[in-house]
């Protein structure tokens, strides 16, 4: 798991220009704001078409708080794909190759947007290109 400490300062956006889902049983997981303790902060999972269970969800302490079976239709397991994650204090986006998935709550307070940038994968996956970029 790689680490990275994140801080809140008006918005925050996650860029990355490259993800792949690159097994049947292969879920990219991001995690922002975390702690060191496992599951901790927000979990964006994604899970590409071609996978176990195709789709993509917003989690916290392995709760979901959006949760989709689907995932844009051109996107297969093996392909890379890009996403952007932006968070204001009320407002959180995602979009996965420019298509917008969710916008709503940011599901955080302000005293929680402070934490651990955590990548994992279920099985095999890999990154490539990761930005996280604060703005004061």
């Amino acid at each position: 798991v790689e680490k990275c400490h994140l801080t809140f300062n008006q918005f925050s956006p996650l860029l990355a220009d490259g993800l792949q889902a690159d097994n049947f049983i292969s879920d990219n997981v991001i995690f922002l704001f975390a702690e060191d303790a496992p599951n901790t902060g927000l979990a964006f999972v994604f899970r590409p078409n071609g996978t176990d269970n195709p789709g993509f969800s917003i989690e916290k302490d392995f709760e979901f708080l959006y949760f989709q079976d689907v995932f844009p239709s051109e996107i297969v397991r093996g392909d890379w794909y890009d996403i952007d994650i932006i968070i204001t204090p009320a407002l959180l986006k995602l979009n996965v190759n420019s298509e917008l998935l969710y916008e709503g709550p940011n599901f955080l307070t302000a005293e929680k947007l402070s934490g651990l940038f955590k990548l994992g994968v279920a099985n095999s996956g890999k990154y490539d290109n990761l930005s996280y970029i604060p703005y004061y």
